[in-house]
C-alpha cells in the first residue's frame, strides 16, 4: 500500500515522507474502517449508530448543560419578511448573537425551518451577516455575497419561500470571534514571532466596524487558527467538537421555537458552512434534510493536496483511519442529503470530489437511501450562486415540504405533463404544494416535420435518454435556451444548429414500465426489453467485466488503447451508421470472435452509454440518468410537445455562455 501510494501521489505536502499519511487509504493495513460489514437493516443501523458514537467520541465537544434561553433584543418587518434579533448566554464567553427571519404572513402557523450556517470565508469578524441582509449591509460583506453567493443574502430569500431560518455567530465568528485583550500580549499581535510570550508587539482591539479594521483581524485571526487547534487538542477537545456544540444548541432552540415544525427541520452552508452542516447532520437525527455545498472531498486530497487551503476545524484527529468525509455524511443514510460543488473549486483537487461522490453514492446506496442522495456540479469557482442556492431551496421544498391552512400536512401534487409544459412556457417554477415527480422528458431536434414523429430518430436507436423529475424540475424558471444549456448542451452545438436551420423540441410525458433509471441492472432489463434475445446472450460472458470498469476515470485504455470506440462515436449521424467499424446491434452479433471491445463498443455506439457512463443511475455530475424504449410520439400517451425558442441572441444572453466568456478572458 506505502509502495502503491508513493507512485501515485507526485508533489504531495509531505513530499518524499507521503506515505506517513497514508492510514487513511480505505484498504491502508492500519485502516480502522468503520462502516465494514453487511447484513439486516437492524445491522446496518447497528454499525451508523455506533459509527456515530466513535465520531463523537473522538471531537469530544464540550458538553452543554442546557438549553439556551434566549433574549429577543429587536423584531422588525420589511420586504415582506419578519426578523427577529436574538442573543443567548453561553457556559463560557460572551452571548451568541443570531437572527430569525419568517415570513411575515406566517406568524401563526408551524413551518419548515433550516439552520443556515455561514461560511469560513477567511473573515472572522463576521459570521451570521455573511449571509444575511438586515436592511444595511456592511460594504465588505456587499462585496463578500457578491463574490460567494451570487450578491444574494441566501437566508433572505429561502424565508421567502415559506421557512423560519435561523443563523447564528459560529463559534470564533462575529459576536463569538476571540478578543485580542483577552489572550497573552505576545499573542495578539504575531504569533510567529520568537518574542511571543514577551508581549514586544501587542496589539489592542478596536471594535470599529472599519474595513482597515477589519481586515486587520481577519489576519491575525488566520494566523491565530494554529494556536486555537493546538489549545484545543491540548485540552482533550477539537475545534471541531466546540463548533458542533454550539450548532447543536442553536438547532435546539430552531427545534423548540412554536413556529416551527420540529419534524421538518434542515441545515445547509457553504465552505465552512458545509463542514458544520456535514458534522451536525451525521450525528444529529433530528436533520431532516441537509444540503452541504462547497465542502466535499477525501482524507487522501486532504493529507497529499488541499489542507493547506483549509481551516484548522476541518481535522479530527484519529477520524481518517476510519471514516472517509463521505462516509461521514453518509452517517445520515437514508435521510435526504444534497451536495453541491463547483467543478473549477481551488479548495479541492476535483477527480477526488468525484471521488468522495462515488464513495457516498455507494454508501448511501448500501444503506437503502440511494434515492435520496443527490450530488451535483456546477461550473465555476467556489461558491454558492444564485442557481446553486435555487437548487438547495428546491431540495429543502421538496423534502421538507409545506403546511395546509390548518396545519396538517398538505401532500405534494404532481403536475401533469400538460401543467408542467405551461410552467415551463410562462418561465416559472414549481408552485407551493406541487411538485414533479412521474414525469420525464426528451430534448428532440429537426428541420423538417418527419424528424419530430419519434423520441429519437437515428437509425436503428431500440432505446432513448430522458430527462428524470429531477432534471425537469431544475429547469423550470429558465427560458428554454438556458435550459437546454443547463442540463449539457454546448453553446458552440447550439449556435451551430441555430444556424443551419435546426428546430428544437421539448416532449414531456408520463413514466411508464419501459421507462427507468439506467443503473447497471436496468440497462441489462431494457436491451433485453427492446433487442432481439441473442443481444443479451451475446453481452451476457462481457457484463461482470464491463460493471468493473473504470470507464469514468479510465476510459477504454484497458481494451481500446487507440481511442477506436469514442472516435467512431463522434461522426456525424450519418458518416457513423456507414462506418463498418460502428457497433451497431447487426455488427455487434456479426463480429466473428466478440471480445469486450465489441460488447461495450455496442453499449457505447448503439445505446449511448460512453465512457462516462457509471452503471449507477446517475452521472459524474450527479444528474440521475434515465432511459425508455424508443417509440413515436403518437403512440405515447400523455405527451405534451413544447416548441422552444432558441435563438443566437438568447445563447449569448445565457449565464453559461457569459462564464464561458469571463473564463477565457481570464486565460488571456
Amino acid at each position: 500500500a506505502l509502495t502503491t501510494l508513493q507512485s501515485d501521489v507526485a508533489m504531495a505536502l509531505l513530499g518524499d515522507f507521503a506515505a506517513y499519511a497514508a492510514a487513511q487509504e480505505h484498504d491502508h493495513p492500519q485502516s480502522q474502517r468503520l462502516l465494514v460489514g453487511e447484513g439486516s437493516d437492524a445491522a446496518s443501523d447497528q454499525l451508523q449508530s455506533e459509527a456515530r458514537s466513535e465520531v463523537l467520541r473522538l471531537m469530544n465537544p464540550p458538553f452543554v448543560s442546557q438549553r439556551p434561553v434566549v433574549t429577543v433584543l429587536k423584531q422588525t418587518t420589511s420586504q415582506g419578511l419578519h426578523f427577529e434579533e436574538l442573543s443567548w448566554e453561553n457556559e463560557v464567553g460572551p452571548p451568541t448573537e443570531a437572527v430569525v427571519v419568517r415570513p411575515a404572513n406566517s406568524r401563526d402557523a408551524r413551518l419548515p425551518a433550516v439552520l443556515a450556517l455561514h461560511c469560513h470565508g477567511a473573515v472572522k469578524w463576521f459570521g451570521k451577516e455573511k449571509v444575511l441582509d438586515l436592511g444595511a449591509r456592511h460594504p465588505d460583506i456587499v462585496d463578500h455575497q457578491e463574490q460567494y453567493y451570487g450578491g444574494r443574502s441566501w437566508v433572505n430569500e429561502l424565508a421567502r419561500r415559506g421557512f423560519v431560518v435561523l443563523v447564528h455567530d459560529g463559534w470564533s465568528f462575529g459576536s463569538r470571534r476571540i478578543q485580542r485583550s483577552t489572550v497573552p500580549k505576545g499573542a495578539r499581535a504575531d504569533t510567529r514571532a520568537f518574542e511571543f510570550n514577551q508581549g514586544s508587539k501587542a496589539a489592542v482591539d478596536d471594535d470599529t466596524a472599519t474595513s482597515e479594521n477589519i481586515a486587520e483581524y481577519n489576519r491575525w485571526a488566520a494566523d491565530y487558527e494554529h494556536v486555537i487547534a493546538k489549545a484545543l487538542f491540548s485540552g482533550g477537545t477539537t475545534w471541531a467538537g466546540v463548533m458542533l456544540a454550539e450548532d447543536t444548541r442553536a438547532l435546539d432552540y430552531l427545534c423548540d421555537r412554536p413556529d416551527v415544525d420540529p419534524t421538518r427541520v434542515g441545515v445547509g452552508g457553504l465552505s465552512g458552512g458545509g463542514l458544520r452542516t456535514m458534522l451536525l447532520s451525521s450525528v444529529d437525527k433530528r436533520v431532516a434534510a441537509a444540503v452541504d455545498v462547497g465542502f466535499m472531498t477525501t482524507w487522501r486530497d486532504m493529507a497529499h493536496s488541499q489542507s493547506i487551503n483549509h481551516t484548522w476545524f476541518s481535522f479530527i484527529p484519529g477520524l481518517p483511519p476510519k471514516l472517509d468525509l463521505p462516509e461521514l455524511l453518509a452517517l445520515r443514510a437514508p435521510a435526504p442529503t444534497m451536495v453541491l460543488n463547483c467543478d473549477e473549486d481551488p479548495l479541492f483537487t476535483i477527480s477526488e470530489m468525484h471521488r468522495a461522490d462515488a464513495i457516498a453514492r455507494a454508501t448511501f446506496t448500501r444503506f437503502g437511501g440511494a434515492q435520496h442522495y443527490i450530488c451535483r456540479f456546477f461550473t465555476g469557482l467556489h461558491r454558492f450562486d444564485c442557481e446553486m442556492q435555487d437548487a438547495a431551496f428546491d431540495f429543502f421544498q421538496s423534502h421538507l415540504g409545506t403546511k395546509d391552512s390548518t396545519g396538517t400536512d398538505a401532500e405534494l401534487v404532481p403536475l401533469t405533463a400538460a401543467e408542467y409544459a405551461k410552467l415551463f412556457n410562462a418561465q416559472e417554477r414549481v408552485p407551493a404544494g406541487r411538485t414533479v415527480a412521474g414525469l420525464c422528458a426528451r430534448f428532440i431536434r429537426g428541420t423538417k416535420p418527419a424528424d419530430f414523429e419519434v423520441l429519437s430518430d437515428e437509425p436503428g436507436k431500440r432505446l432513448s435518454w430522458v430527462c428524470s423529475s429531477e432534471m425537469l424540475e431544475s429547469i423550470l424558471g429558465l427560458n428554454p435556451t438556458e435550459a437546454m444549456l443547463s442540463i449539457g448542451y454546448r453553446t458552440p452545438w447550439l449556435k451551430a444548429r441555430v444556424e443551419d436551420g435546426t428546430t428544437h423540441r421539448l416532449v414531456v410525458f408520463p413514466q411508464t414500465a419501459d421507462t427507468t433509471v439506467v443503473t447497471w441492472a436496468g440497462l441489462w432489463t431494457l436491451i433485453a426489453r427492446a433487442y432481439d434475445p441473442a443481444v443479451s446472450l451475446a453481452l451476457e460472458p462481457f457484463k461482470k467485466q464491463i460493471e468493473a470498469l473504470d470507464t469514468p476515470t479510465n476510459g477504454y485504455d484497458a481494451f481500446d488503447p487507440s481511442g477506436e470506440i469514442n472516435r467512431l462515436g463522434t461522426l456525424p449521424v450519418a458518416e457513423k451508421y456507414a462506418h463498418p467499424g460502428y457497433l451497431t446491434a447487426e455488427r455487434f452479433l456479426a463480429a466473428q470472435s466478440q471480445t469486450l471491445y465489441h460488447a461495450r463498443g455496442f453499449l457505447d455506439h448503439s445505446l449511448g452509454c460512453n465512457y462516462r457512463f457509471t452503471g449507477t443511475g446517475h452521472s459524474p455530475d450527479g444528474a440521475t440518468e434515465m432511459m425508455t424504449v424508443n417509440r413515436r410520439l403518437e403512440d405515447i400517451d400523455g405527451l405534451v410537445s413544447i416548441e422552444l425558442d432558441v435563438t443566437l441572441a438568447a445563447i449569448e444572453a445565457a449565464p453559461q455562455t457569459q462564464r464561458l466568456i469571463a473564463h477565457a478572458s481570464n486565460q488571456n
